[in-house]
């Protein structure tokens, strides 16, 4: 099942999207601006320096553009309950910030604050909002601020950011799906999902580390010392305790380590963590390259595992990148995206659903075929005669 109905919104609620594109043209920065808006909601108010402006990538193919600002929007669910939170921002500070509440699908603006007034706040949010727009920098988010002060109401949306929103890049770190193994039930599961995946193993194990005693507790502690509190928990695992991966049946098991596991093997093992993590809490997952050492299969079962009411009743979400075609076969036609850029190197998204395509179409075809636009267009025989120099006319 694709489509999700939710109690209190009109709208069906799509499980999976994938975004295709060219090299180059847009499809991480999709993913990346996401994960921007976690991090501004996170640490501007706690990490960015007071003076030090807001850590913008900005488009710099477009000189005029800089001085626009840059415009975030997401529409979420939290509590069954539809939230619309943005902000516009520059290279100096926030220009613009609201959060937009649907109770019984009407509109009540929790919040707005544009630079240089007042921010304005309803009364149906309560809580110290004048003395925390008091405590609130330039370069910081209302909403960051208010929830390193205990803003009751608005902590309850920092945490879709901080819980439900994950972001995997295409390097892969497998410290999700270590940190999780920790819990034996989790890890059961992630030991079934990796068998199922025929990767060659039968288990999932921790194997508690000989690091004397109390070398263990200082490397403990040192980890707690670090900034982050994820990053505290996953690296006191890190340091005490070792993933092995279980191969073989009966007595004739050997465990192997991490490291010395495939490249695929990893690649699937570091999807799980965040992945289970998203199906456990009805959160969203968002994975640059889902196809990077993966069997196209694998990659398909990562997205049935978010399509299937039995694995996903909480309605989680995947949106990916992606270049590999055969995984258009697992998605319907509303949940395909693309990228393009233009001429200017500004780049566009959009759907399929904006074509006009056939109930039999075959979308792998004509996507190669550049019916849909967001492919490379390559010059063979002018790329053969800018190598003639290279290797000689006479070869």
């Amino acid at each position: 099942m694709h489509v999700r109905r939710v109690e209190n919104l009109k709208e069906g609620v799509l499980t999976a999207a994938g975004i295709y594109g060219a090299n180059g043209s847009g499809k991480t920065n999709v993913l990346r601006a996401l994960s921007f808006m976690k991090q501004a909601v996170e640490e501007s108010h706690r990490s960015w320096k007071p003076d030090g402006g807001v850590p913008l990538d900005r488009f710099r193919l477009n000189r005029e553009a800089l001085n626009d600002g840059s415009r975030m929007v997401v529409d979420f669910l939290q509590g069954g309950i539809r939230h619309e939170y943005g902000f516009v921002a520059d290279s100096a500070a926030i220009r613009e910030e609201w959060l937009y509440v649907y109770p019984n699908n009407k509109k009540q603006t929790w919040f707005m604050r544009r630079q240089g007034t007042a921010m304005s706040f309803s009364d149906r949010m309560p809580g110290e909002n004048r003395v925390i727009e008091t405590l609130m920098r330039p370069n910081s988010l209302f909403l960051s601020t208010a929830a390193q002060n205990n803003h009751d109401a608005l902590t309850r949306v920092y945490r879709w950011f901080s819980e439900r929103l994950q972001y995997v890049t295409s390097e892969r770190s497998t410290r999700s799906s270590v940190k999780i193994c920790a819990h034996p039930d989790v890890r059961q599961v992630l030991s079934q999902l990796m068998h199922e995946a025929d990767l060659g193993l039968t288990e999932v194990r921790l194997r508690p580390s000989n690091v004397s005693n109390p070398f263990k507790d200082l490397l403990q502690h040192l980890a707690q010392l670090k900034e982050s509190p994820e990053e505290a928990d996953s690296s006191g695992l890190l340091f005490t305790d070792t993933i092995e991966f279980v191969h073989g049946e009966g007595n004739k098991t050997t465990a192997l380590p991490l490291h010395e596991e495939s490249d695929g093997t990893v690649a699937f093992f570091s999807l799980l963590g965040p992945g289970v993590t998203a199906l456990a809490v009805g959160g969203i997952v968002l994975v640059d390259e889902l196809d990077a050492h993966l069997h196209p299969l694998l990659a398909t079962r990562v997205i049935e595992l978010f399509r299937s009411p039995q694995s996903n009743p909480l309605g989680a979400q995947l949106i990916f990148t992606t270049h590999d075609t055969n995984l258009l076969r697992a998605l319907r036609r509303d949940q395909i995206w693309f990228t393009e850029k233009n001429r200017n190197g500004e780049s566009s998204l959009y759907p399929l659903s904006d074509f006009r395509t056939r109930g039999n179409e075959n979308l792998e075809s004509g996507y190669l075929q550049g019916r849909y636009g967001a492919i490379p267009y390559i010059d063979s025989d002018r790329l053969l005669e800018r190598l003639e120099p290279v290797h000689g006319k006479d070869r």
